[in-house]
């Protein structure tokens, strides 16, 4: 029976007192038995018998034989008869013997004049009551004596306070192991917080390399197909430019332009017809580049 935990009906009783009888002693004769709980009595009678052919309860009125199949086999003896108490080898001698006593009042009060006359076994079915009685009250030592009870409910508590400390202890454990496995994880993520930083760094400059020379062979393959589009279309894009800048024309009053009196009027003429004539002259030997058409009359 485990500590802190009640013992049920079946385990107390077998616990017990298993056994009581009343034998006379002139004749060693068992005049009242009972076995509780359907335990077997023959094997108990034939321990007694040898116990009183050795003539034990001359020497010793009380005594208590302990045997590995029956049991403790505990008895008193008075004048005329011998009381037995077979019990578990750890019951109580002290509750033992106390049953033993209220069995030999109690039963010299009902059959005391009947056990000089008894035949063997006689007494048995009136005392079988008694008997009964006994065995069950005495099933639960703890029940009767009370010192025994405060002692098992010392034990009883020991066992609840030892269960709870053991708990406790294991609780502990626990606590530290995760304690452990939290320390554990923190530190992984520290490492894994900085391994990603890296990674991420690692990963931007891979991403603005790459980006710079995107571009690079993007304006390269733009330049390689532009620049041979623009030598086949000079011309085209001469043109163009030359439309975006028109030259100046003087007009036929302006003050800039216009032919004017006296001195100044003549030398203006010349210098006008000399311009025309040297523009219509390169015009017509084409060696002037497109570009130098690019700024406007006054900038040349």
């Amino acid at each position: 029976m485990g500590r802190g935990i009640a013992p049920t009906v079946a385990s107390r009783d077998a616990a017990g007192v298993r056994y009581l009888g009343v034998y006379r002693l002139c004749d060693h004769v068992s005049v009242a038995s009972y076995g509780h709980n359907n335990h077997p009595s023959e094997q108990v009678e034939t321990k007694v018998a040898q116990v009183l052919q050795a003539n034990a309860a001359a020497t010793h009125p009380r005594l208590s034989v302990t045997d590995r199949d029956v049991g403790t086999i505990h008895y008193e003896t008075d004048q005329y008869a011998m009381y037995i108490a077979v019990a578990t080898n750890a019951y109580p001698v002290r509750t033992v013997f106390k049953c033993i006593g209220e069995l030999r009042s109690r039963f010299l009060d009902a059959m005391g004049d009947a056990l000089h006359k008894a035949e063997p076994g006689g007494l048995t079915r009136a005392t079988r009551p008694l008997m009964t009685e006994l065995c069950t009250r005495y099933a639960d030592a703890a029940s009767i004596d009370k010192t025994l009870g405060v002692l098992r409910d010392v034990d009883e508590v020991q066992g609840i306070v030892g269960d709870s400390i053991r708990h406790m202890l294991a609780t502990h454990e626990n606590l530290e192991v995760l304690e452990d496995r939290a320390d554990t994880l923190r530190e992984q993520a520290s490492t894994f917080h900085k391994v990603s930083r890296a990674t991420r760094v690692v990963a931007q400059h891979k991403d603005r390399r790459l980006t710079s020379i995107s571009c690079i062979v993007f304006l390269v393959c733009i330049a390689a197909v532009v620049t041979p589009l623009l030598i086949m279309h000079s011309d085209a894009v001469e043109a163009w430019f030359r439309s975006m800048w028109p030259p100046e024309e003087c007009g036929s009053g302006g003050e800039d332009c216009g032919s004017g009196s006296g001195e100044g009027g003549s030398g203006g003429g010349e210098n006008a017809t000399t311009m025309n004539g040297t523009s219509s002259a390169e015009e017509d030997s084409g060696g002037g580049a497109w570009w130098t058409d690019l700024w406007p009359p006054w900038d040349r």
